[in-house]
């Protein structure tokens, strides 16, 4: 069963952290989805992946990581994906915000799953939260 459990830690932080690695990399292509700010905001976004990512695989952090994590993808599936999704014009865009909004949720769910998680394994992390 641990096996799994590292498993399925890897294979998690493997999007985080392709993602992150991705919004440095490709800042200026997607720029115009970012709802103000525009590339700062991309990068922005990429650093918090990354970090995201290298707390879950240390396991540091991991339960207020998650938690920032999830919500930080329930923001971006309805302000970004959703909002450019509504908005353009091309039917390629709108498919691919389409699939990049469940992508998010199912991240998210993710994210808050292994934060509930962290939160049974290190209870002093979690003091007083109830979840």
């Amino acid at each position: 069963m641990k096996y799994l459990q590292t498993l399925g830690r890897i294979l998690f932080c493997v999007p985080l952290l392709g993602f992150g690695i991705g919004h440095f990399t490709k800042a200026g292509i997607i720029a115009f989805m970012a709802p103000f700010g525009g590339t700062i905001l991309i990068y922005l976004a990429g650093v918090f992946l990354l970090l995201a990512g290298i707390s879950l695989l240390l396991e540091k952090f991991t339960f207020w990581s998650m938690i920032l994590c999830g919500c930080f993808l329930l923001l971006t599936a309805f302000l970004v994906q959703m909002r450019t999704m509504l908005h353009a014009s091309d039917p390629l865009i709108r498919i691919m915000c389409e699939v990049s909004m469940i992508k998010d949720f199912g991240l998210a769910g993710g994210a808050f799953f292994i934060a509930g998680f962290y939160a049974k394994k290190n209870k002093k992390e979690t003091d007083g939260i109830t979840v």
